[in-house]
């Protein structure tokens, strides 16, 4: 049963809704268990062995199961959290369901001893034999990249410094989970000189600290990419514990009975929207399915830590959790702001339900105003296109009309210039006609000028026999030149030339006209663009299978896992 006074006395949301910032690039973490196959090779398999049943050898075992890390799907858990005034643990919103991580759930998943830190521990060693030996500074812890310098040259020291060297490495990667060139504090390295006192020591408490002081300090908004410290791994098989239905999509969850639930998942990077997982698994199921938290006495509620502030309203969640009476619709809609003393309060909501009817009528409202001016918007682009084309258009069609009539003018000018000699002379004739025409005439003068040297032809000089010998024959349809005896044979070689060149031009202009057209090149595939390609002694065909013969059906039924593969892709894009 739903409590009908816990509205609003939750913690709210660090976001509001649907105003989580989105993952831009991945989340950046220094627990690269990757490394740890180097530490491997270098201390032997004895020491590999040892470290391994170690009380932090947990971290060697989750790098043995090949776990997959997916940044993505611990983003959204992040980003989804609950403010609330502790420090020392985070509550996240999956639907309309919250979800504990603090150190009790730390402790469940990864078996490390979580026991609070001794109020007056004096314990020290001296250390400096061992940092001298490593190259390290005897006045701070060291740091991964001494650490690896030394994995190179420790092979030949006894087992037992091997072992420590190791055990440093692990601290680094695992527990701290901070940088190459960040210092192990120097209180916590020399208990690695001490075997018992290094196997008590509460490294799930350092490790759960280290990582939740992270996640408290970093921000989200504006920011390309972030960086997490600590033992992030544990975040991701949290979100496997805690939320059933995703350890069902992307837990892969390993058969066999693990000793504790950091061994029980492989992981997985498989993509997938949160908000439609969340609207499918109230579909199937009623509602998310989740753990809240672990169950523990309420004196012991929460984990004992210095300085840690209380919190009303995550009390009263959390009772309300144990009663099972949280109030799901709580985190559904903004808080309202209080209003100060004398200001009007007559739009003052006090139904939660006109509430949530009123937003949801101005969204649609906004949504449709928004639909009404894209059309308009479309609209008036459309008749400015349509426009501008047709203008376009006209422009590109009267310039082509110029060039048209241009070409053909020009084609009528040439063709009249390149007339033949023999019709050129019959239109002038009908003016020349009688043999005894006046020395006055055209024919006459024009014949009187050329005696010094070349003589034009004209009809009445071309039927005489003695011009005829004088003179170049005339063909019908050529061009010639009647050249006098007194024309030097380089005037004859250049009249000759322009003769044959005009010929060539008219040869040519004909053949424009000339219905067939010239036969073009058929153009020929090389031999790797043929199909099928057999191969050379050049290339090697990659492909060496026929073509399908399966026959598609688009009406049949897509699996569900690749339709949700492409929703995913579709979206993300």
């Amino acid at each position: 049963m739903a409590s009908s006074l816990s509205i609003r006395k939750y913690p709210q949301r660090e976001y509001e809704l649907g105003k989580a910032p989105i993952q831009k690039k991945s989340m950046n973490h220094n627990c690269h268990l990757a490394n740890l196959s180097f530490i491997k090779e270098s201390l032997g398999d004895a020491v590999w062995n040892d470290l391994k049943e170690s009380s932090i050898g947990v971290i060697i075992k989750l790098h043995e199961i090949e776990y997959v890390w997916s940044a993505k799907h611990v983003h959204y858990f992040l980003t989804n959290q609950l403010a609330t005034k502790r420090t020392y643990e985070m509550w996240s919103l999956v639907g309309s369901k919250p979800i504990r991580f603090s150190l009790y759930e730390y402790g469940d998943i990864t078996g490390l001893n979580i026991d609070p830190f001794e109020a007056k521990d004096t314990w020290d060693v001296d250390h400096k034999e061992l940092w001298g030996e490593m190259g390290v500074s005897t006045i701070e812890g060291p740091n991964l990249k001494e650490l690896l310098t030394v994995l190179g040259r420790c092979r030949p020291w006894d087992f037992e410094k091997r072992r420590m060297v190791g055990l440093l490495c692990l601290l680094s990667i695992g527990i701290y989970g901070i940088s190459q060139t960040s210092r192990i504090p120097l209180p916590t390295a020399k208990r690695v000189m001490d075997r018992e006192k290094f196997d008590t020591y509460p490294w799930g408490r350092v490790g759960f600290k280290q990582l939740i002081e992270s996640i408290k300090c970093v921000t989200y908004e504006g920011k390309l990419t972030y960086i997490i410290r600590g033992f992030v791994h544990v975040l991701q098989i949290w979100a496997c514990e805690a939320v059933v239905g995703i350890g069902e999509i992307s837990g892969r969850k390993i058969q066999g009975t693990p000793q504790v639930p950091l061994l029980s998942w492989g992981g997985s990077r498989m993509r997938f929207k949160f908000d439609r997982f969340v609207l499918e698994e109230q579909e199937k199921h009623g509602e998310v399915r989740v753990r809240h938290m672990i169950i523990k006495p309420y004196e012991d509620i929460y984990p004992k830590w210095e300085g840690d502030e209380h919190d009303e309203d995550l009390d009263n969640m959390i009772k309300d959790i144990l009663n099972d009476q949280l109030d799901t619709k709580a985190w559904d809609f903004p808080p309202i702001k209080k209003r100060k003393p004398g200001e009007d309060d007559d739009d003052k909501v006090t139904n939660v339900k006109d509430f949530v009817a009123s937003e949801d009528q101005r969204v649609l409202d906004s949504n449709v105003a928004g639909l009404v001016n894209m059309v308009e918007t479309l609209s008036e682009r459309d008749g400015a296109i349509d426009a501008t084309i047709a203008a376009r258009c006209t422009s590109v069609e009267g310039g082509l009309n110029i060039r048209i009539r241009s070409l053909e003018n020009d084609m009528k000018e040439l063709k009249e210039k390149l007339i033949p000699t023999e019709k050129r002379e019959v239109a002038v004739s009908n003016v020349n006609v009688d043999d005894d025409a006046s020395s006055q005439t055209p024919a006459a003068k024009h014949a009187q000028r050329s005696k010094g040297g070349v003589k034009a032809v004209c009809k009445k000089d071309v039927g005489k026999p003695q011009d005829r010998k004088q003179g170049v024959n005339v063909e019908k349809g050529k061009y010639v030149v009647d050249l006098g005896e007194e024309a030097s044979t380089e005037s004859v070689r250049r009249e000759q030339a322009f003769s044959n060149t005009l010929n060539s031009l008219l040869a040519g202009i004909k053949g424009l006209d000339d219905d067939d057209p010239t036969d073009k090149r058929q153009p020929l595939l090389a031999p790797p663009l043929r199909w099928p390609y057999v191969g050379s002694s050049d290339m090697k065909r990659i492909i060496t299978t026929t073509r399908s013969t399966e026959i598609y059906d688009p009406i049949s039924k897509v699996p569900e896992s690749k339709r949700r593969a492409m929703m995913d892709f579709i979206e993300d894009d």
